[in-house]
């Protein structure tokens, strides 16, 4: 089942249908909204950026941010992004820091060090202009009073123009003591593609759960080779409950799969995902993985789950890749993969 024919859960939709808040033009802690509330309440808390692309040019810039530290631990049910169009991919990382770095908090060209070795793990990623990401009632990340994110923002600027890329980021908030269960992110991440010029090939990564997990949300992330994404589980009552967790045949906006909540259906501990993404070269270069979108490709699976994991599962650390790294040639119409089937 593709993703644009998955269910909508009610909940989902409640967010989803209702009008986004008016946005600040600044970083702050207090509400996006105009009536704001008073100081007790649980503001939403906004955050925006502003960058700047050449024309054919491609970037990725970082950010970092702090959450207010005067009001506690902060609950965050749904969170929204909204950024000009041409962008990749917008992703919000939770690091180690517990302060912004030097510098840090101006919009600046991504260091390696900064998107590997100074993160804990991932919390939001979009890949449309206007996205949300909703848990279910009673459910919600947690975040540290001043804990450190830092906000990516990847555009490829295919045009003959200069792009001013604007990105705007709402975190809505609730009430910590209203918390039953805490949320986690899942970014499983396949580093071992190889995809041969003018050939179709494919990489897959099992990744083990610690613990049993309830889905709220599954998406995708693929660059312009990619032309199939697939998730399942390897426990069949799960596979029988819910089918596939995740099929979709878009590299670019995929649409998130949202999981029933009432009841919902539990994956269990020792069980695990697999993913797999399927690749169309038809350039003469050999694509392998990597971060730009015009010459690499990716293979990731992205989610909010509960109850929250620990950091090396949410992140696939004992995972274990696998891929058609030979491929099949593509320049004789497909015979070769008929070959290959008999």
């Amino acid at each position: 089942m593709r993703t644009g024919s998955y269910p909508i859960s009610s909940w989902f939709l409640t967010f989803r249908g209702a009008a986004a808040p008016a946005l600040l033009l600044a970083v702050t802690g207090g509400c996006g909204s105009t009536n704001a509330p008073s100081a007790t309440a649980f503001a939403d808390v906004t955050f925006h950026t502003e960058g700047f692309v050449p024309a054919g040019g491609e970037t990725t810039d970082c950010t970092y941010v702090a959450l207010p530290a005067n009001r506690g631990e902060i609950a965050v049910n749904h969170a929204e992004s909204h950024f000009t169009p041409g962008s990749h991919h917008f992703l919000v990382f939770r690091t180690n820091s517990t302060s912004i770095p030097d510098g840090g908090a101006t919009v600046h060209p991504c260091t390696d060090l900064e998107q590997v070795g100074n993160f804990k793990g991932t919390y939001y990623e979009a890949q449309a202009p206007d996205s949300i990401r909703a848990l279910p009632p009673g459910v919600a990340h947690l975040f540290k009073p001043g804990e450190v994110l830092l906000l990516t923002s990847h555009y490829l600027n295919t045009t003959t123009s200069d792009l001013e890329p604007k990105v705007t980021f709402v975190l809505h908030t609730m009430d910590p003591k209203k918390v039953e269960q805490e949320a986690g992110s899942i970014f499983f991440y396949n580093p071992s593609i190889v995809i041969p010029p003018l050939a179709q090939a494919s990489a897959t990564r099992v990744c083990p759960l610690s613990t049993d997990i309830h889905l709220a949300l599954l998406w995708s992330h693929m660059h312009s080779r990619g032309v199939d994404f697939k998730a399942t589980s390897s426990d069949a009552t799960v596979q029988q409950s819910l089918g596939d967790l995740y099929d979709s045949a878009q590299w670019s906006e995929p649409t998130p799969r949202s999981f029933p909540y009432d009841p919902s259906v539990p994956l269990p501990s020792g069980s695990s995902i697999s993913y797999t993404c399927n690749y169309d070269n038809t350039t003469s270069k050999q694509i392998v993985q990597g971060p730009s979108a015009a010459t690499n490709e990716m293979c990731i699976l992205h989610g909010m789950y509960w109850p929250r994991m620990d950091a090396a599962t949410e992140q696939c650390a004992l995972g274990k890749s696998s891929g058609d790294g030979s491929g099949l040639s593509t320049a004789d119409g497909g015979a070769s993969a008929d070959a290959a089937a008999d």
